[in-house]
This record gives C-alpha cells, structure tokens and sequence, in this order.
C-alpha cells in the first residue's frame, strides 16, 4: 500500500481524514505546528495527536515521538525525534525557537482576524515542512487535515499544499474534509478516543 504523510493539525481534526485516507493509502501523521501558543497548549494538542495515532488503526506510524508530552520540559532518549527536525536543549527551548519562526512569518499581520491574509503564511510554514519531511522520508504523496476546520478555505489550503508539493517534487492531495458531515464524522471518533479538544484556532492572535 502507498504511504501518504498526513499533516496533522491536533488530534479531533484527524480522525475524519485519517480513517477515509487508510482506505486508500499506508498514512504516517505528522505534527508540525508552530503556531500553536502556548507551549503548555502545544503540548495538549500533541498529547491528543499522539493518543489518536497510538490508537486507532488508521494510522501506520507518526512523527514526532515524544515519550512524555505533559511533562515540561522533556529529556532526548533514543525513542525521541524532535518535532522541529533538530537542536539543542529542552523540548520547550524548541518550541520556542520555531514560535519565533511563526511569529516572523506574519509580522506585520498580528492584526489581521481569524480567516484573514495572516493565516495563508501560517499554512505555508506549516504545510512546506510537512511536504520536505515527506520528501526526504521518500514518500511521495502528502494531505493535511486542515480544510476540516470550520474557518479554513479549502480551496486556499489546497493551493497551498500544490504549491509546496510542486516545490518538493511530490504530490498533494486536495480535499474538502468539511464535505458530507466529515466534521460532524470526526468529532463521534474525536469522542471516542476521549481526545483532549481546543477552544481557539492555535496562535495567540486567535485568541
């Protein structure tokens, strides 16, 4: 079967698009999202993506490996890959390194409402690491869960992702994840697994 890396936003937005996925394809998750404030949030969001790969049999495999997502600060063990793909120091010393990453790619936007011109350079960040991660881990095709949220344009998201994938020489593969109650699908798997679930879209300025 064809591995898919299926960029993953936080653990309920997963379940939908994780489950029609393995139908088709081998999906490894993968969890890169800066944006995320604070860190203690961050590491809530993991922890619900980590819970939901562990468990269910939609998922194959994922990245990043953290043993112990509430722990503050954590210890590097051979079973850990860094989320960021490298450094030095603590998980939260990390964390606050490609936050900063974040923050640099919207300068000049903080001001801009949920929806707005800020949040196409979030999903670039975040969906050009998602395609290099694919790439150099030799898989060619990668999704991401993101047109499931209820605010995100999946035709901007889906543009986005061609873009990266074209940059990357792999594939991308376009979806609406919102079509035919996929939202309403995810949340009855989302509560089954007990899935820790946010209140806001991730960054401080969606707050």
């Amino acid at each position: 079967m064809t591995k898919i890396l299926l960029h993953i936003c936080c653990g309920p937005c997963a379940t939908h698009p994780a489950t029609v996925l393995s139908q088709e394809y081998e999906v490894i998750g993968y969890f890169y999202n800066p944006n995320i404030w604070p860190y203690e949030e961050w590491l809530k969001r993991y922890g619900a993506f980590k819970k939901f790969c562990e468990e269910s049999e939609a998922i194959s495999d994922y990245f990043p490996k953290i043993k112990s997502p509430l722990t503050p600060l954590l210890q590097r063990g051979e079973e850990e890959i860094s989320p960021w793909g490298g450094g030095e120091g603590g998980w939260e010393e990390e964390y606050k390194i490609e936050h900063q990453k974040y923050l640099e790619s919207v300068k000049g936007y903080e001001k801009e409402p949920e929806g707005g011109k800020r949040c196409p350079l979030c999903f670039t960040l975040r969906l050009d690491k998602a395609a290099k991660f694919a790439s150099d881990n030799l898989i060619d095709i990668f999704a991401t869960t993101l047109t499931i949220g209820r605010n995100k344009r999946p035709e901007i998201i889906n543009s986005i992702g061609q873009i990266s994938a074209d940059k990357y020489g792999i594939k991308f593969y376009e979806a609406n994840w919102k079509k035919q109650d996929g939202a309403l699908k995810g949340k009855h798997i989302s509560d089954e697994h007990e899935l820790y679930r946010q209140h806001y879209c991730g960054c401080e300025f969606s707050l």
